[in-house]
């Protein structure tokens, strides 16, 4: 399953065109969303840019909504 959308392998195996162990190291990749967590962290906050500020304000206020939740975009779900 993958950590940050929650979808599972099997659906990726048959849905998306290059599998799950692609969707979990490129599109997905977790240590991604740590390293932008830590980022904004050591960030000045008046250095932030929209996208952040919002990412950052989500975090405080310990909304992740931000996530993809169920959400991956490269799942073919015509197939």
């Amino acid at each position: 399953m993958c950590f940050i959308c929650g979808i599972d392998r099997n659906t990726f195996d048959r849905k998306h065109p290059h599998g799950f162990e692609y969707h979990i190291q490129k599109e997905h990749n977790v240590w991604h969303y740590l390293s932008f967590i830590i980022h904004l962290r050591n960030k000045r906050v008046t250095d932030y840019t929209g996208q952040e500020a919002y990412v950052a304000t989500m975090l405080r206020q310990g909304e992740y909504g931000f996530f993809p939740i169920l959400k991956a975009s490269s799942i073919n779900y015509d197939s």
